[in-house]
């Protein structure tokens, strides 16, 4: 039997917050016979785990208690808590197991299982497992990045029991119970029979990672360090690197006695010292500061509220204050406003996007593009790795207003190396001529377990298409196992792959965000090409008629794609002509006999094409989610906003109609979009029939897609009121 005992950790020395005092009574009041053990720096050597005191020296307090907990557990036994979980019953019933856990986030499967409540046994051959793994790893990995992976439990467990696909079972030597019983998502999904409640505080989540390397920085660095300490954003960590200093800047640093400081040690070598700061850190965001700068208050909060309101945005700068120390003058130093359209038409210059020293980055973006600075361009490595994120999709964004103050010293970089920087400067520029590649269209193809049928939609527009144009493949978490990457080598395409499911509408915007073109096709991965030089057809059109979405003749094919059914009759596009619906209907009649192309309602088809710059004032398909209705709500917002969609009846597109879909669709998501629609451009007495329609057909699914309606109300408002600012009919 697990021993009444509950053990929790708390490190660092900082007084309880309040609603983790109210968590711990809740222990006491559902456990009054319990032991409660609170384990820290004063009761537990840190040193018998290089795990457990790397992450303490690097200030990560809240991965300390990974090793901890199961240290604890195969020693003692007993019932291990986070400080932020709630108990709402006795947990006796639970002592009964040999050990115990429970899934957290069941629908990712073991990586989903949690580690906030945890039990066992002393000397619980499952725990030894875990505790197996940490004894044997490093918090700090050799190239100087943090072991942060929190799926360590259910690596473990998915291995020990040969099971891949999670499950609610008991293992003998482990029980994993089901997500209500310990982690029910929010106190709307508490039931009768749940113990706890994980209110899941991300104390382990640093927002912002301050990146300083600092290299003789005794005189200076004091005050840059007090600058980022004196931030109204509090919640970050401070990384000084220090880039083989022969001063005392290492001790000036160690004078500061808060924990978000942290020393790190280099070999002299700039750009590695800037590597080492990127990998070591665990913000979202990392924000880049030299060691002779100085921050405006504001600064972090104001990059922090900018990147979470605009998502698309891989970079933000800001303006400056700039002092020459060579002429003993002092002024504000201005680059653009805003969101930047065309990065390239700044880089391709030799100019630099925004100040390095005043640059907030998405960290994700650096991780998933394998991106860093490069050796091969040193005192140009900012301005190539702007160029680096422009490439591959990542937009700036400008805050128009001096958050920092910059020393622009005759001993710095651009003063000491000039030649050497505009030499790598040139060699940057070269690349981006290069970059920028005659290919005016990019082809966006969204997929979930397409298999050979991606091959041959590709082949196809290989064969046809004679301007190069690029692909951009986007996996949606397919689980097919097919070899897509290799495919995507085959034919010359970009592959994104999604780890999570975020489907075709949300799927087809990151495409648009993501393309480096003016124009862009969406396509489906089922698809057969016929014309020769569709692509540069395609191309004039869109530059003849820069706000129009423009749709392919449609030719139906089964599944064997040669079984064409020429009997059936010819399509048009498609209209809005249902009474009770908001879904649109093909169109049988040709609106403009003998002409080549032919306003339309709504297009429809699996490939239609637009501008990048029209698609993005529109908003795309902002709000939709996973399948349906993409069409019918692209094809109203240029309705809406003065645009046309055009039918282009010389260019035919063959489209492979299957008997089922090779993956889920949920009725309440299709409800869900079509009342997205409904809010959006319908009011008053249609808008009424329309939705009891829907609540008629769809009942308990209706209700379900409503309540997803009114939990981003605020959101839906705040896009009504864009869409409503650029109608023009």
């Amino acid at each position: 039997m697990i021993p009444k005992i509950i053990h929790y950790c708390w490190f660092g020395k900082e007084p309880l917050p309040g609603k983790m005092q109210r968590c711990i009574a809740s222990w006491r009041k559902f456990c009054p016979d319990y032991e409660i053990i609170l384990w820290n720096e004063e009761n537990f050597d840190l040193s018998i785990s290089n795990f457990a005191r790397e992450a303490y020296e690097s200030g990560k307090l809240a991965f300390v208690s990974d090793f901890i907990r199961i240290y604890l557990l195969y020693t003692y036994g007993g019932i291990y808590l986070d400080t932020d979980v709630e108990v709402l019953r006795p947990l006796d019933d639970l002592l009964n197991n040999e050990a115990f856990s429970a899934l957290e986030n069941p629908d990712y499967g073991w990586i989903g299982m949690g580690t906030a409540v945890l039990g066992a046994k002393a000397g619980s051959r499952w725990v030894k497992e875990i505790l197996h793994y940490y004894e044997n790893s490093h918090f700090i990995h050799p190239d100087g990045s943090l072991n942060m992976d929190i799926y360590i439990h259910g690596h473990i467990t998915g291995q020990m029991y040969g099971v891949f696909h999670a499950d609610t079972h008991d293992y003998g030597e482990v029980k994993i119970y089901e997500k209500q019983l310990v982690y029910p998502h929010n106190a709307l999904h508490i039931t009768a029979d749940s113990y706890t409640i994980h209110h899941c505080t991300g104390s382990w989540v640093t927002p912002v990672s301050v990146v300083m390397p600092a290299y003789n920085a005794a005189k200076t660095i004091a005050e840059a360090i007090r600058s980022v300490l004196d931030q109204t954003c509090t919640r970050f960590e401070l990384l000084v690197i220090d880039d083989g200093s022969t001063d005392n800047t290492a001790d000036v640093v160690r004078s500061f006695k808060d924990n978000r400081v942290v020393l790190i040690r280099n070999e002299h070598d700039y750009i590695g010292s800037l590597n080492l700061g990127l990998r070591r850190s665990s913000g979202k965001y990392i924000a880049r500061m030299d060691a002779d700068d100085v921050m405006f208050p504001k600064r972090l909060q104001l990059q922090y509220e900018t990147m979470e309101t605009h998502t698309e945005v891989a970079v933000c700068g800001t303006w400056m204050r700039r002092w020459e120390q060579g002429r003993n003058i002092e002024y504000q130093v201005e680059y653009g406003s805003g969101l930047l359209d065309n990065p390239f038409s700044f880089l391709k210059g030799g100019n630099s996007l925004l100040p390095h020293t005043t640059a907030f980055i998405r960290k994700n973006f650096l991780t998933e593009n394998h991106l860093q600075y490069d050796k091969n361009y040193t005192y140009a490595e900012d301005y190539k790795l702007w160029f680096d994120i422009a490439a591959l999709g990542g937009q700036f964004y400008i805050i128009p207003q001096s958050l920092l103050h910059c020393r622009y010293l005759t001993t710095g970089a651009s003063y000491t190396h000039a030649r050497e920087q505009e030499e790598a400067t040139e060699r940057i520029r070269k690349e981006i001529a290069a970059h920028l590649s005659p290919s005016l269209l990019t082809i966006i193809i969204p997929f979930l377990n397409e298999g050979e049928e991606l091959e041959r939609t590709l082949k196809s527009i290989r064969q046809t298409a004679t301007g190069s144009p690029d692909i951009i493949l986007i996996n949606d978490a397919g689980t097919d196992g097919y070899d897509y990457k290799k495919t995507a080598v085959s034919y010359g395409c970009r592959c994104i792959r999604h780890t999570e499911r975020t489907g075709v509408a949300a799927s087809r915007d990151e495409g648009v965000r993501e393309c480096n073109t003016p124009y862009f096709l969406l396509l489906d991965a089922h698809m057969e090409f016929y014309e020769k030089g569709w692509d540069e057809r395609i191309i004039r059109l869109l530059q003849e008629n820069s706000h129009s979405l423009l749709c392919s003749q449609t030719r139906v094919l089964w599944e064997t794609r040669d079984n064409c059914d020429t009997a059936q009759s010819p399509v048009f596009g498609a209209c809005f002509d249902q009474e009770n619906s908001i879904q649109c209907s093909w169109n049988h009649q040709d609106p403009d006999p003998g002409k080549p192309l032919s306003v339309i309602e709504c297009i429809r088809g699996g490939a239609y094409a637009c501008s990048k710059a029209y698609w993005q004032h529109l908003h795309g398909l902002e709000g939709l989610v996973h399948y349906g209705f993409d069409e019918e709500l692209i094809s109203r917002k240029v309705y809406e906003g003065g645009g046309t969609c055009l039918l282009v009846k010389d260019w035919t597109v063959g489209h492979v109609y299957r008997q089922k879909f090779p993956y889920n669709v949920e009725n309440k998501d299709l409800v869900y979009n079509q009342l997205l629609i409904i809010e959006f451009f319908f009011e008053g007495e249609r808008k009424q029939d329309l939705v009891q329609s829907l609540q008629n057909t769809y009942g308990d699914t209706f209700n379900r897609a409503e309540q997803m309606i009114k939990a981003n109300y605020k959101w839906i408002e705040k896009e009504k009121a864009y869409l409503k600012s650029i109608k023009k009919r």
